[in-house]
């Protein structure tokens, strides 16, 4: 099935704030994410996606249908300068083991050449092998993998 990258418009925030929800919703299985008073999800961070110019969302489609959302950024955990940044990655769980998360992750990464720096949190083994997956068939083994145990965090850097 074809996987089409589109940026998500501000008309298209709310779907986006859906997404996000479950996505947020997937990491409590890993304990890294709990509910408010009224029962959301906090990301401090969305509105931004919109409004700062280093920030850039998009929505990922599968042939006719919605799978997900990916935030992009230029902000380096490691402290590097001039890179882009996946900070959030999220396929519906019925589109997952499908191809759509590769092919997607490949094209998104195709928009920006240059350096990239993915992160993962460690809990999330699941993420880990799917993005040493997608960097190895990008770089083969031409990747830098940073261990950052103050944020419990590990970096793929690289460059494409």
């Amino acid at each position: 099935m074809k996987v089409k990258i589109q940026p998500a418009t501000f008309a298209e925030k709310d779907i986006v704030a859906n997404l996000m929800k479950l996505y947020q919703y997937d990491f409590t299985e890993l304990g890294g994410e709990y509910v408010d008073v009224r029962g959301n999800f906090e990301y401090k961070y969305f509105d931004s996606y919109w409004e700062d110019k280093s920030r850039y969302p998009f929505l990922i489609q599968s042939g006719d249908q919605l799978a997900g959302f990916c935030f992009v950024n230029k902000h380096s955990l490691i402290g590097s300068t001039n890179i882009h940044a996946v900070a959030e990655f999220f396929i519906l769980r019925y589109m997952r083991g499908k191809g759509v998360g590769i092919s997607a992750a490949k094209e998104i990464i195709s928009l920006f050449p240059g350096t990239w720096e993915i992160s993962q949190t460690y809990e999330n083994l699941g993420a880990q092998q799917f993005w040493l997956k997608v960097v190895s068939f990008l770089v083969g083994d031409n990747y830098e993998k940073v261990d950052l145990k103050d944020v419990a965090k590990v970096v793929l850097r690289f460059q494409y």
